[in-house]
């Protein structure tokens, strides 16, 4: 993106989802454009990142951190 256009860079944060901001050679002017989602969505092996965040993460085990760190050797 040219300096010219870097206050663009404000918006990005106000944006929504499926929002974005379009601007380039091929745009008269900087757009803010809405994407909707595809009625077919592909087949990816991807997780669900919002399954996978919202999960508890257990307190980790820094005895075990530091007993794995000991046991390693450079060959």
């Amino acid at each position: 993106m040219p300096e010219s256009l870097e206050s663009l860079m404000d918006v990005l944060p106000i944006l929504d989802i499926g929002e974005a901001v379009v601007v380039g050679d091929a745009v008269l002017l900087p757009s803010r454009i809405r994407v909707r989602e595809p009625e077919e969505k592909p087949l990816s092996s991807t997780i669900d990142f919002w399954t996978e965040w919202d999960r508890t993460v257990p307190p980790p085990d820094f005895a075990k951190a530091v007993e794995n760190m000991r046991r390693q050797s450079r060959k």
